[in-house]
């Protein structure tokens, strides 16, 4: 956020609450994913061209879930980062700022 005079201001209960939103899907995403497992591993054990287009639909959908909480790692690595980094950047500059 930004505030009055141009500068940055972190707000750590909002950081604080996008974290555990991404949490959440990152929860529910790792959910699915054990059921897509699931599924395909009862299409592999069959021969139909139905089964073998689930199983195929199913190894997709997985990677694809794979990649989504790779990026949800990334963005709550980066919320906390940035959170960090703004928090030791106000306590270095805070006699400055108030001098």
């Amino acid at each position: 956020m930004i505030g009055f005079s141009g500068t940055y201001i972190i707000d750590t209960n909002v950081a604080r609450s996008d974290i555990e939103k991404l949490q959440r899907a990152k929860d529910l995403l790792v959910q699915a994913r054990a059921s897509l497992v699931k599924l395909q591993n009862a299409a592999d054990g069959m021969k139909s061209k139905t089964t073998q287009a689930v199983s195929q639909k199913a190894q997709e959908l997985t990677h694809r879930i794979d990649m989504l909480t790779k990026q949800i790692d990334t963005s709550v690595r980066n919320i906390n980062q940035a959170v960090t980094g703004y928090m030791s950047f106000d306590a270095a500059h805070a006699g400055s700022i108030q001098s």
